[in-house]
């Protein structure tokens, strides 16, 4: 999986996937995660610059800052 933001890749995110089908997203400042067609997902935050979320296979993220 390939982590980017709008106008680049992020400087500093670290992706790890899990067995139960999330991600958990760590960057250097929080951020909300999309699908690639905008629609929010829903991210459980365990820490302030944390994000996990359901992904499937053939999906595409945008990640932003908030």
């Amino acid at each position: 999986m390939q982590v980017c933001r709008k106008g680049g890749a992020l400087r500093r995110a670290a992706l790890t996937a899990r067995q139960d089908g999330t991600v958990r997203l760590r960057t250097a400042a929080p951020v909300a995660v999309r699908t690639g067609g905008g629609a929010p997902l829903a991210v459980r935050r365990p820490e302030r610059a944390v994000a996990v979320f359901r992904v499937r296979a053939d999906g595409e993220y945008v990640v932003t800052p908030v």
